[in-house]
């Protein structure tokens, strides 16, 4: 098979062969912010998205939901990203640490199994279902959350933990003990079920998210439940378990809930 890697061509400054991001925006293409008023306006999502990061030139394409994420690295620059989501990659990158980690290890250590990769050269990633992925610059002056299985790749600098959210949270978000948190200053690509939406709150806002429907955020939050009847019921299925957010921040959710898509195929195969 006869790759091409980005990263040939004309010579020219940046990275050749791909769209040159315009300088005004300090080398990011991302999602406009939206206008303020009520709780933000919905993200449209479509067209390729180009930047790039102190050697790390990015291309995100194929959206909504088949989209994938290029990476053209320069000599010498890494990235990390979630194991096994490589689709391929140059033979001049060096890739190192794809292992997967047992959920006990995940319990003692808060750690997520990641794959680093080495420049010059180009690697593909995508998804793990179906869906969007958007790019978020990180300045280093405030740590962003990401929801379960969220986390794609990150460029050097990106650093992250397990937060506990503790037993009643655990209890009600049904998605695990731990929720990431990123801090660091670099590029974080996190990936989406079916299309994203971004929500922009101002100073003292409020909205409430449906937990399936969470992606990363960089606001305060708090777990609730909705509603007090039939408590067991409604915890199985997780219909009333909710996420208050309160500006001033961002939030981007998935259209798709993973739990409803279990539940879809489930009832189709039997179970």
């Amino acid at each position: 098979m006869s790759y091409i890697p980005l990263s040939g061509g004309d010579g020219g400054s940046g990275m050749p062969g791909m769209p040159q991001p315009n300088p005004s925006s300090q080398g990011h293409v991302s999602y406009p912010s939206p206008e303020h008023g009520g709780i933000g306006a919905t993200e449209q999502s479509g067209q390729d998205t180009v930047g790039s990061h102190e050697g790390v030139t990015y291309r995100i394409t194929h959206r909504d939901d088949n989209t994938i994420l290029t990476l053209s690295l320069q000599p010498n620059y890494t990235c990390k990203s979630r194991s096994n989501s490589m689709i391929c990659m140059t033979p001049t990158v060096n890739m190192q640490g794809q292992f997967k980690i047992s959920f006990k290890n995940l319990l003692s250590t808060g750690q997520l199994s990641q794959a680093t990769y080495q420049g010059p050269g180009d690697v593909i990633l995508s998804p793990h279902v179906w869906g969007d992925i958007v790019p978020i610059r990180m300045d280093g002056t405030r740590p962003w959350f990401l929801g379960h299985h969220a986390y794609l790749a990150s460029t050097e600098g990106i650093t992250w933990t397990a937060k506990s959210q503790g037993f009643r949270k655990t209890l009600f978000s049904g998605d695990g003990m731990f929720i990431a948190n990123v801090t660091g200053a670099g590029m974080l690509f996190v990936e989406a079920i079916g299309a994203l939406v971004q929500k922009q709150l101002g100073q003292g806002e409020e909205l409430i998210i449906d937990r399936g429907h969470l992606v990363a955020w960089d606001c305060q939050y708090k777990m609730e439940k909705l509603g007090t009847s039939g408590f067991m019921s409604r915890l199985a299925t997780g219909e009333w378990y909710v996420c208050r957010f309160t500006g001033p921040g961002t939030i981007y959710l998935q259209t798709r809930n993973p739990g409803h898509i279990i539940e879809w195929i489930s009832a189709r195969l039997g179970r």
